[in-house]
Formats: structure tokens, C-alpha cells, sequence
């Protein structure tokens, strides 16, 4: 670990001099990312594998990880981070946005109905998202206010594809990101219920370490992440 802070710290010591010498920068060295694991998967594959073939000279160390991991303890460069992000002295910026749907396989809405309104939640299975600011709040938007069910279900897990594959299975309702149930509505694997109360808005950020000269992998991969997210919202 010290080794490699050390490196890191001879990295950016050689970047600040190139700056201090008005010289032009060029992205290079290692970029060490952590972002949660099904937005990776999801969503990031196809940008990670075009930014290094822009930036040749960027190598990419991607940790891939729910949990919220200390940036400068761990050696981190940037993370990227969904929902509300707690006070600290790292600097925020936002890359989009994401909205959760609540959905079900056909089998379990078959079986157990349809709810009609975020009240109906209290009786069905809820597969819950134990890493959640709200707990086992799901939290709508209806009519200008918004609106806390309590849901209880038989499963909880730190992962929205664990959940995923546990509503593909029939085991209850999930309310999880459009990114981890898309392809699954496309397919007609789930079905997307409670379609005219809005969900709340997840805020989508990369986050880093506050520094007053950012390096030029780190600025670059920002900035490209933020074109190619604003590109799919489009598409």
C-alpha cells in the first residue's frame, strides 16, 4: 500500500510540474475508480473500453463495489456514487440522473395482483435494498408530495442484481434503478407496475478528492463520462 500511494504521489508531483511549467498535459498513469457494482456492469463497460481507446496512455483499476469506500484511505482517484451523498470534503459532480420503477415477473403479479397505489405495497412481497438511506421506506413523488411506504418482504440484499434475479424468479416486487431492469422490461421478464406515480430522482456523481489542480486522467475521464451519459439519455 505504501508503495503504491508512493508512486501515485511521484505521479502527480511530476503532473503539477508539467502544469507549473505551463506545459500542455497529456492523460497518463493509473486512474484507481470504485463505483457500485450494477451500474458498472450496466452502464459503464461500453464508456471504460472507448475512454482507453481515446486515452491509450490511461490504465484503468476499477473496483467494483457497493459499499461506500474512503477515497483517500484506500488510494482511491474518483468515485462514482448514486442517491444522496452525505457532507464530506470531497468535491461532487453530477453525471446524470436515474429514476427506480417497481417491478414484478408475470408469474408473481399472476399469483399475488397488481398493486394499484404505493398504499397496496403493504401487501406484497418487497424485496428491499439494504445499502438505502431510507431503510425500508420505498419513497414516491404523488401529486406535489411525497409519499413513504413501509415495505417488508422475505429477501433484503446489498445488491440490485441479486434482487433482480430474485423478482426473475417470481419472490416479490423490487424497486430498483432503470439500469439494472431494462432489458428485463424490454423483454417482457418484468413488468414495471405503479406507472403513474414518479419515483424519486437518483443523482448520478463522480466523486474526488478536493484538489486545486485536477489531474488530467481524472478531468478527462469526468468529462467524457458526462458527453457519453448525456449521449444514451438522448438515444
Amino acid at each position: 500500500m505504501f508503495y503504491e500511494r508512493s508512486v501515485q504521489i511521484i505521479a502527480d508531483i511530476h503532473e503539477a510540474e508539467q502544469i507549473a511549467g505551463n506545459m500542455a498535459t497529456t492523460p497518463r498513469g493509473s486512474l484507481k475508480i470504485t463505483m457500485p457494482l450494477a451500474y458498472g456492469l450496466h452502464r459503464m463497460g461500453s464508456v471504460i473500453a472507448e475512454y482507453v481507446r481515446l486515452y491509450p496512455q490511461v490504465k484503468l483499476n476499477i473496483s467494483l463495489s457497493d459499499r461506500t469506500i474512503d477515497l483517500v484511505e484506500d488510494g482511491f482517484d474518483l468515485a462514482i456514487r448514486i442517491g444522496t451523498l452525505p457532507e464530506s470534503g470531497l468535491i461532487a459532480r453530477k453525471l446524470g440522473v436515474e429514476r427506480s420503477l417497481v417491478c414484478a415477473s408475470p408469474s408473481y403479479l399472476k399469483l399475488h395482483g397488481t398493486p394499484q397505489s404505493p398504499s397496496d405495497l403493504a401487501g406484497h412481497a418487497c424485496l428491499g435494498y439494504s445499502l438505502t438511506n431510507s431503510g425500508d421506506e420505498w419513497r414516491f413523488e404523488e401529486q406535489g408530495q411525497t409519499v413513504a411506504i413501509r415495505c417488508n418482504g422475505p429477501i433484503k440484499a446489498d445488491n440490485g442484481d441479486m434482487l433482480r434475479l430474485a423478482a426473475l424468479s417470481g419472490a416479490g416486487l423490487i424497486f430498483q434503478p432503470l439500469f439494472i431492469v431494462a432489458e428485463d422490461l424490454r423483454a417482457g421478464r418484468l413488468v414495471q407496475v405503479l406507472q403513474e406515480v414518479v419515483s424519486r430522482e437518483l443523482g448520478i456523481y463522480a466523486i474526488y478528492p478536493s484538489r486545486k489542480h485536477l489531474s488530467a486522467k481524472v478531468r478527462t475521464f469526468v468529462d467524457f463520462v458526462v458527453t457519453q451519459l448525456a449521449k444514451s439519455a438522448i438515444e
